[in-house]
């Protein structure tokens, strides 16, 4: 079986904003089958307007050792989880409002993805206000069946839950 993304060319094919998204250029890794991922998401809500983030439509996760390291971050008076991922991989509201659901994910297959550590983004459009980035990030694209990207021929959820202020 072909492994995923063995022919994309992150140089060629990732847009500016992607890349751009990392300090520096991310190096390219073949993850084996079973390595594990997370995102933190905003699930849909009819109610806030929130529109949700897609699962596995989405090429941006992070490593089970960068999650830990979140956590140890945060703290029950202070910053609870989502609000130190959104600094540490530089998460603004635009793109994910809520950041209250964990998703964790298992590849079925071998994959290549691009790992590195994420860029500052602007906090907010049009102000001098920053997510301060660097935390690793993983570049997984093309894990979504097509035409459904809550769906993944090449992985499967392994735990979807709320996230807690803090352990």
């Amino acid at each position: 079986m072909t492994v995923i993304n063995e022919n994309y060319s992150f140089e060629r094919e990732a847009s500016p904003v992607v890349r751009e998204a990392f300090v520096f250029p991310p190096q390219k890794k073949l993850f084996p089958a079973n390595t594990e991922f997370c995102r933190i998401i905003t699930t849909e809500n009819k109610k806030t307007g929130d529109t949700g983030n897609h699962t596995f439509g989405s090429p941006w996760w992070f490593t089970k050792d960068t999650f830990r390291k979140i956590v140890a971050r945060s703290d029950t008076k202070g910053l609870g989880i989502s609000s130190v991922a959104r600094i540490d991989l530089a998460i603004s509201h635009e793109f994910n409002p809520q950041m209250d659901w964990i998703c964790v994910m298992y590849l079925t297959h071998a994959a290549y993805g691009w790992v590195g550590k994420a860029a500052r983004q602007l906090a907010v459009p049009g102000a001098n206000i920053y997510w301060g980035g660097g935390a690793e990030q993983v570049f997984l694209p093309n894990l979504a069946t097509r035409g459904n990207p809550t769906s993944s021929e090449w992985a499967r959820m392994r735990y979807f839950g709320m996230v807690p202020d803090y352990f």
